[in-house]
């Protein structure tokens, strides 16, 4: 990533319910221009390479075909699915994980090294790597900044890589 890059920018982001609880807030994390470029260029190259693996290799050791969240166009197959079982008196069986609170925590190290296991090297594991080490950010809250802080471990929360 260009040393360039600027601290990410959190905003907090109204969800429902009474304003003045905490709960009731998300954080967007707002990335540089050219930073989000690189965002987009490195998750759309991680989910061609993890549909192209499956497909030539014919292996789902990566991403499991009937896995629906957090891929584009797949949310709508699993309702489909589940309105097939429900009309066939059919059973229906799901799990839901919410990790949401897992990549708050997300050791870099670690995942650096998840992708080495999953053949993710090279150019795209570096920037990967690039993006979510050295990162820093500042709270703005109706145009108050505070200071800035270095992350050291997590995923920034609503950019297109997390």
């Amino acid at each position: 990533m260009p040393a360039l890059r600027r601290p990410g920018i959190v905003k907090p982001i109204f969800k429902k319910g009474r304003k003045n609880l905490d709960e009731n807030y998300c954080s967007m994390c707002l990335t540089s221009g050219v930073s989000e470029v690189m965002e987009r260029f490195t998750s759309k190259a991680l989910i061609n390479y993890i549909r192209l693996d499956a497909i030539v290799h014919h292996t789902n050791a990566i991403v499991h075909p009937t896995q629906h969240g957090f891929l584009k166009n797949k949310s709508i197959t699993t309702v489909s699915a589940w309105r097939k079982g429900v009309n066939s008196n059919g059973y229906i069986t799901e799990r839901f994980v919410d990790y949401s609170k897992a990549f708050d925590s997300l050791q870099i190290i670690i995942l650096y090294l998840k992708l080495g296991t999953c053949e993710i090297t090279g150019f795209l594991a570096q920037l990967i790597q690039a993006f979510l080490i050295d990162r820093s950010q500042q709270v703005v809250i109706n145009r108050t900044s505070s200071k800035v802080y270095h992350i050291p471990s997590g995923v920034p929360e609503e950019t297109c890589i997390a």
